[in-house]
């Protein structure tokens, strides 16, 4: 039994001696932040939490838990159930919360270090859906002995009684002389996400397609393994991990298919300002049209997880400073079963666009006589891209065009007045695939907060700094000559200062084009706000058993 008793301060979050915990107790636009007194089986916790305006309809309760894992090269099974002990006492606060599923990040369990041999130390055997295993069923045979972690976790799922998706590496033995595919250590070494449902059966293995990587670490499946669940709470769930998300196979499958909610266990590097994951995330759900249930581990440079609908940000968190056990955080929502409608649009023709750009001064460059590239600009990841400065003040208004191999991106802007800045923004245009560790076809027009005056994008991962952005921005608008072909997408991306996120309502999305609206958000301390467009040519793709 649980209450919630609210009260009108808030501060910032901090961590409490069980688990850091934050509850919704409903369903769409967060309306205020308050504090929260919960009073679990008669134990009051204290945390901070979004309060929201309770929607009517049928609706689930879900968990995202950002974990920062344990990993101890030298003993892998002792690392492994430190980490599963602690999944067992987060499960039990969620239980305890009305919790039916629960969402762990990718390899939580496992390794995913640039090691293939120290990540096979992590892996256990883990079952296929289809034989049916309760893996808790076999505690203290030589089942469980081969996969302690594995049948923990049963257990945990049925001791609490909820749906529970793991990141594990999942081991498979073979044999060169019987399979001609069987890697040179005798071992099928898979990134995977395990669903056990609320009696601990495993009724879900999917093995990661794309790999983050340089070198060869994960095997995958080919073609790559389109998997789902189904609930006993009526909701069924697509399955894909991190990377797969820039990918056609499996999501655009998924959503052929007629999946609408999704669970997603990831360990995101942060690529700021262009790439990160919270606005990813909400990205994701907005162009899709679905419900997104994201968990991302507490490492310095991968934090940010969060529940989404249609876009909207049900609940979130991200710590742009935090490592370790202080960044780890719980989030409880209450998810609508139905699937979400699309975000009303704002048409955008060329027409309109043409007269709200004549209302700026002209830029000082003309387009055609635009360069390629810039020192100033930084890289797109190990790729140049062009750019196009402006440095910030009060009142200022204006036009940036810039151009690269071919595409061409033009953003307005208004800063707004009675305030002091000095910062420098910058709008980057890139096409390629060339900047990523996989070829990664895509296409980008980004406005954002320039990093220093040397450089206005930088390669760091770790630098809190590149989430900062304290001038305010009235209005803006990007767009771009995007190359449209079937199954490309594009992403409308958007943070503000310290890595948060504005609601999907801050801008609309039409014609290659996003805007900003008259809603209350603006003026914004925006740090980045981007069109992210990638080509997504193949679908086809099929379930594979090891």
């Amino acid at each position: 039994m649980w209450a919630i008793k609210t009260s009108p301060s808030w501060s910032s979050c901090c961590a409490v001696p069980f688990v850091v915990l934050a509850v919704i107790v409903s369903v769409f636009a967060i309306q205020e932040k308050d504090r929260v007194e919960l009073l679990v089986d008669g134990t009051h916790l204290t945390t901070d939490t979004y309060v929201a305006h309770q929607k009517s309809g049928s609706t689930f309760r879900a968990a995202v838990f950002q974990h920062y894992r344990v990993k101890n090269a030298s003993d892998p099974v002792a690392s492994i159930m430190a980490n599963v002990a602690r999944y067992e006492d987060v499960a039990a606060e969620a239980s305890s919360n009305g919790v039916q599923i629960i969402v762990f990040p990718e390899v939580g369990l496992g390794s995913n270090e640039v090691d293939r041999a120290l990540n096979m130390r992590f892996g256990e055997d883990v079952p296929d859906a289809s034989m049916h295993i309760t893996p808790c069923d076999h505690t203290g045979t030589s089942y469980c002995a081969q996969r302690p972690g594995l049948c923990a976790l049963s257990c945990m799922a049925k001791r609490s009684n909820l749906y529970a998706v793991v990141g594990m590496n999942d081991r498979k033995a073979c044999n060169r002389t019987t399979d001609p595919l069987c890697p040179a250590d005798n071992n099928y070494l898979f990134n995977t996400a395990v669903v056990f449902d609320n009696q601990g059966q495993v009724v879900c293995r999917y093995h990661k397609k794309h790999i983050f990587s340089p070198i060869y670490v994960f095997d995958v499946p080919t073609p790559a393994e389109v998997k789902s669940f189904n609930t006993s709470f009526g909701v069924e769930f697509g399955v894909f991990v991190c990377f797969d998300s820039l990918f056609p196979n499996p999501p655009l499958e998924l959503i052929e298919r007629g999946l609408r909610h999704f669970v997603f266990p990831t360990s995101w590097t942060n690529v700021p300002p262009i790439l990160s994951a919270l606005p990813y995330q909400q990205a994701w759900s907005r162009e899709f049209n679905s419900t997104f249930l994201a968990a991302n581990t507490a490492v310095k440079g991968t934090s940010g997880s969060g529940m989404y609908v249609c876009g909207e940000v049900i609940t979130s968190f991200f710590n742009a400073t935090g490592t370790g056990e202080t960044d780890e955080m719980l989030l409880v929502a209450d998810i609508p079963t139905a699937t979400c409608q699309p975000l009303p649009q704002q048409q955008h023709s060329q027409q309109a666009l043409q007269k709200k750009q004549s209302q700026y001064p002209q830029h000082k460059t003309p387009l055609a006589s635009l360069t390629t590239s810039s020192s100033n600009c930084g890289s797109v990841g190990i790729d140049p891209c062009a750019c196009d400065l402006v440095q910030a003040s009060p009142g200022k208004t204006g036009v940036l065009q810039a151009e690269f191999r071919g595409l061409k991106c033009v953003a307005q802007y208004s800063f707004s007045e009675n305030q002091t800045t000095t910062e420098r923004f910058g709008l980057i245009a890139y096409s390629g695939e060339a900047w990523f560790l996989e070829l990664l076809n895509i296409q980008l027009c980004a406005f954002v907060r320039c990093a220093n005056e040397d450089s206005c994008l930088v390669s760091e991962v770790t630098n809190p700094a590149l989430y900062d952005a304290s001038t305010l921005t009235s209005s803006l608008s990007i767009q771009g000559n995007f190359t449209s072909v079937q199954n490309s997408k594009q992403f409308i991306l958007a943070s503000v200062d310290k890595g948060q996120l504005l609601p999907p309502t801050a801008f609309t999305h039409m014609n290659d084009t996003m805007a900003s609206t008259s809603t209350p958000v603006w003026p914004a301390r925006l740090a980045a706000a981007s069109i992210l467009v990638r080509i997504w040519n193949d679908t086809s793709t099929t379930s594979n058993n090891f």
